[in-house]
């Protein structure tokens, strides 16, 4: 009898070890299948720490011992995409969103946020565009931007990038506008304004154009220098570099300040006689981008000592355009002599020519084109990108 005893509970001991061996185990796996539930599920989002947002909320849940816990409870959701844990107060937040900002937060000491790993569905389609991928193994992980080049005659707004909370930010290629005409069929309440317009030469490459009597039936283009561009012609002469008289042959001379230069938006040439956007101080109005005097005699081409005096100063800085930099300005007139100093960048052009009468004007039509990388450009707030209505 005691030997029988003694043998149960010997074996009563055996199980009971085993027992707790079993279930210390089950403990164990339950543990690390929670931690794998958190690591392979879950990704902790710092930027949200000792914060909470209570929009969203499926569920608060008191008295969760740890994060692990707090994601098994989101896991075993169909619904929930994210949560809060705040191990001081030992709160779980479960909700059906995930945050992509911070608007709407509170603070919330302790707290940490942890988002479902997500991926983008099907790929959006873009119109008008052509992808830059292989559509058939495009990646869609979070964080993915693809890339979509648009046709011809049309320009990328936004782009094409997976969100954390598993959607696509939004692309499209708009048709571009070539010019003011079109912009106020594009929108009939644009009046006279900058606007960002993409004339025919630049390809998709817009440009800050100023347009110029909208409330009529033809619009004009018109650039907008940020430096004021002074034609001068003396209003007197001096033959031989002597006394000077007035008016001499100048003819009493000119001063003309342009604030603004007309172009023809199809070929981006300016119209230098137009003289809607500038103010003659003394004198004759004079053309845009040349430089006359009759101040004095250049015999055989040999500059005077006390000329020439007639002068021109483009300055197109800012404005994400230049002369064309192969345009020349020769001189001309009656023992002329006139010299053309242009900056690195093709920015800047100043003229000093004159004779008896002479000066120094484009040999050719004045076209403007692009800057050279490096160069400034007007801020994309300064003018009015169109929008359509």
């Amino acid at each position: 009898m005691f030997l029988l005893q003694s043998f149960n509970n010997r074996r009563n001991c055996d199980m009971y070890l085993l027992f707790q061996l079993f279930a210390l185990s089950t403990v164990l796996e339950l543990v690390k299948s929670l931690s794998c539930a958190e690591d392979s599920t879950f990704i902790k989002d710092k930027s949200f720490s000792n914060l909470r947002i209570l929009e969203g909320e499926i569920r608060n849940h008191d008295g969760v011992e740890n994060q692990a816990s707090c994601a098994l409870k989101c896991k075993r959701r169909s619904d929930c995409r994210s949560f809060f844990f705040n191990k001081n107060t030992a709160k779980c937040q479960i909700n059906s969103v995930i945050y992509l900002s911070k608007d709407g937060s509170e603070v919330d000491e302790g707290a940490v946020f942890f988002r479902k790993k997500m991926e983008c569905p099907a790929l959006p389609s873009v119109p008008n565009s052509q992808p830059e991928f292989d559509v058939n193994s495009a990646p869609n992980a979070t964080g993915t931007v693809l890339k979509y080049t648009c046709n011809v005659g049309y320009s990328p707004q936004g782009s094409v990038r997976c969100q954390v909370d598993g959607t696509w930010t939004q692309m499209s290629c708009t048709e571009v506008i070539r010019s003011c005409s079109e912009v106020k069929a594009c929108n009939s309440q644009y009046g006279d304004g900058e606007y960002w317009i993409y004339p025919a030469p630049y390809g998709t490459t817009k440009v800050k154009i100023y347009c110029h009597g909208m409330n009529s039936g033809s619009p004009t283009e018109y650039v907008t220098l940020n430096v004021v561009n002074k034609a001068y012609y003396p209003g007197k002469s001096s033959q031989e570099c002597g006394p000077e008289t007035f008016p001499g042959c100048s003819n009493g001379g000119g001063e003309t300040h342009y604030t603004k230069i007309r172009v023809d938006i199809q070929t981006m040439e300016v119209d230098r006689i137009d003289s809607t956007f500038s103010t003659t101080v003394f004198g004759s109005p004079q053309n845009y981008g040349e430089a006359n005097d009759c101040y004095t005699i250049h015999y055989g081409g040999k500059k005077q000592t006390c000329g020439p005096k007639g002068t021109f100063n483009i300055d197109t800085t800012g404005t994400g355009l230049i002369i064309k930099k192969t345009l020349t300005f020769p001189v001309s007139g009656w023992n002329a002599w006139g010299q053309t100093v242009r900056n690195t960048d093709g920015t800047k052009i100043d003229l000093l020519c004159g004779g008896w009468s002479g000066g120094c004007a484009p040999s050719g039509a004045m076209t403007l084109e692009l800057v050279s990388t490096g160069s400034t450009v007007p801020s994309s707030s300064s003018a009015v990108d169109p929008m359509c209505s």
